[in-house]
């Protein structure tokens, strides 16, 4: 997993999004300012050529097992306001709290 990035984009980590094209609802993780992953994995996941310099958000996907790497572009904010079911989600979080997760206080 990348360093955790508060806020380097139009969302912040633990705030509930929507994909724009596919309609499932998730969590933001974790944010890379932009796309850091293979020119392999790109082409494959990504044909539809999003730019490669805006951030791209790590998400785990209401009901889904894997998580989701996902341009900017393709995201808006949720709407529904109530938690998603994640069986990873208390990895990175503490609490839902207001329509958005709260992530774990670090140990020093």
């Amino acid at each position: 997993m990348t360093e955790i990035i508060k806020q380097s984009g139009r969302f912040i980590v633990g705030e509930l999004v929507t994909h724009k094209l596919l309609k499932y609802r998730a969590v933001i993780f974790d944010v890379d300012p932009q796309f850091s992953q293979s020119d392999d994995w790109y082409a494959e996941m990504a044909p539809s050529n999003p730019s490669k310099t805006q951030p791209w958000y790590h998400l785990l996907v209401h009901q889904a097992q894997k998580p989701a790497y996902v341009a900017e572009e393709f995201l808006q904010l949720d709407t529904v306001s109530s938690p998603i079911f994640h069986s990873k989600i208390y990895e990175y979080f503490s609490r839902f709290e207001y329509g958005q997760y709260h992530l774990k206080k670090r140990a020093n």
